[in-house]
């Protein structure tokens, strides 16, 4: 039986007598996802099985029932979170029936500290071009925790213009703005990584947006204009002008 079923099993059904919540007192050792029992082993036991609930809810699940040591680990449980355990025997057949007892007074443990956030191979210095279009993905600044608790990732200084984003879960870092090298040619940007009780952690990506030639801009998408037939030669009819969207000088010349 796995741990998730609920336990609703009857009493002992003595051969020579039955066993109490004293003949099994269980003691406990956390780790900050498991915890170790050891109890008084009881004659004539053919198994024992452990039951398991977080703080004092009403609702035991098993753990473990063909445990045949008077002592166990269980395991996969949240860290810095109390629980209580308890033990019941069952008997060979023999000096006691081949049911299981009354369990063993409940034991409050709980678990050890969760573990900080940390940060593993990631990110630390990428370049994107100033041309590139939303939805681009950079790289990913993902931490991790030895004690199984979820971690959250968030962009906390730097993003300017809100031109990035981070997935909560993966810390896949996306652009989702527009990039100008002129304006905003680099971005120092700092990831913090929440493990709830476990605190925090930060680490900073550097992002260098590269420079891409870009062509001249008019002024105005069309130009018109009107002379009469007999103008003289080279006489101005107007003008046309164009920027250089990377910050050069702006061209002007007349149309004659």
């Amino acid at each position: 039986m796995a741990r998730g079923d609920e336990v609703g099993w009857p009493g002992p059904h003595a051969v020579g007598g039955a066993w109490t919540h004293s003949d099994m007192p269980a003691t406990g050792s956390p780790t900050a996802t498991s915890v170790g029992l050891t109890w008084d082993a009881v004659a004539d036991a053919g198994a024992y099985r452990v039951e398991v609930r977080p703080g004092a809810q009403a609702s035991w699940t098993v753990d473990d029932d063909a445990i045949t040591a008077a002592a166990h680990t269980v395991d996969e449980l949240t860290c810095a979170t109390a629980y209580q355990v308890r033990v019941r025997a069952r008997g060979s057949g023999t000096t006691y029936a081949a049911n299981w007892s009354e369990p063993s007074a409940p034991l409050t443990v709980t678990t050890g500290a969760c573990a900080p956030p940390v940060f593993g191979e990631t990110a630390s210095s990428v370049s994107v071009a100033e041309d590139s279009e939303a939805g681009t993905q950079v790289g990913t600044v993902l931490a991790t925790v030895t004690t199984g608790q979820p971690v959250s990732h968030a962009l906390t200084a730097g993003n300017t213009g809100d031109a990035w984003t981070i997935d909560a879960a993966t810390g896949e870092l996306k652009l989702v703005g527009t990039l100008d090298y002129e304006t905003t040619p680099s971005y120092s940007l700092t990831v913090t990584a929440d493990a709830g009780t476990g605190g925090t952690a930060a680490a900073t990506v550097a992002i260098t947006v590269t420079d891409v030639d870009e062509p001249p801009a008019f002024g105005a998408a069309s130009y018109a204009f009107s002379a009469a037939e007999n103008v003289a030669s080279a006489t101005t009819l107007g003008t046309v002008t164009a920027t250089d969207p990377e910050g050069g000088e702006a061209k002007e010349e007349g149309v004659s």
